[in-house]
């Protein structure tokens, strides 16, 4: 990055009444109007594009005669010496392969419109103004066309945002319906599930019944061999 040379206060002030001077003149080209707007501050290409919120790369196109800047970065730069853009009376003719939709200016031309008369002149002036207005509005409409596609873009960022959402939305309603089908199939065995536990306990019942049958058998049969066992002994002592 070049560094910022430094200027006396006395000299700059002189350069600023020369810038415009020559502004009011309608003498001041792009390119060195704004090479001499940045001589004035003592700034770089870089310092001057920063304080002026457009890029480095903006700044050192034009002061190249090579750029095409919109109308809004020509005003931002101007502003800060009191400068717009606005139609000047064209004094040389323009070369708008070098510098589009801009007049650049040669000595030649000068000559030659000095030497026109009136109404040459007011014609001359007068396809310029409307070159300069023809540019000047397709630029707006760009800028326009820019400014709806950017807010285009916007919504549907927004709408893919919603989209988005809705999309987890929905995935967290499929698993609620996943659950809400499997408690209702569960829900739907319920009643088997209560009957099935009703004969289980009856089985159980059942069960307990049998055990207490089986204990009187054994209870009944050791009886029964007491009784035997008593008979035989009585036999044996007859």
């Amino acid at each position: 990055m070049s560094k910022r040379k430094a200027i006396d206060k006395e000299d700059a002030r002189k350069r600023r009444d020369q810038l415009l001077q020559s502004a009011a003149a309608a003498e001041l080209g792009l390119n060195e109007g704004v090479r001499q707007m940045r001589a004035v501050t003592g700034m770089t290409q870089e310092e001057f594009a920063h304080h002026r919120g457009v890029s480095a790369r903006v700044i050192k196109e034009i002061e190249r005669n090579r750029a095409n800047p919109t109308v809004a970065t020509l005003n931002r730069i101007g502003e800060l010496f009191g400068l717009e853009v606005a139609f000047v009376p064209k004094r040389r003719e323009a070369t708008v392969a070098q510098q589009p939709g801009l007049a650049h200016l040669s000595k030649n031309s000068e000559v030659g419109a000095n030497q026109m008369s009136p109404p040459e002149l007011f014609n001359k002036t007068s396809d310029t103004m409307f070159f300069l207005f023809n540019t000047f509005q397709k630029q707006l409409s760009q800028a326009e066309i820019l400014s709806e596609k950017l807010k285009n873009v916007d919504v549907l960022i927004k709408k893919l945002d919603n989209s988005e959402n809705l999309i987890i939305q929905l995935k967290q309603v499929g698993s609620w319906v996943d659950v809400l089908k499997d408690a209702e199939s569960r829900t739907r065995h319920l009643p088997e599930a209560e009957s099935l536990s009703s004969r289980l306990e009856d089985i159980e019942n059942l069960n307990k019944k049998f055990v207490g049958v089986e204990r009187k058998i054994e209870q009944l049969n050791d009886w029964k061999a007491q009784l035997d066992h008593s008979q035989k002994l009585s036999q044996k002592k007859k």
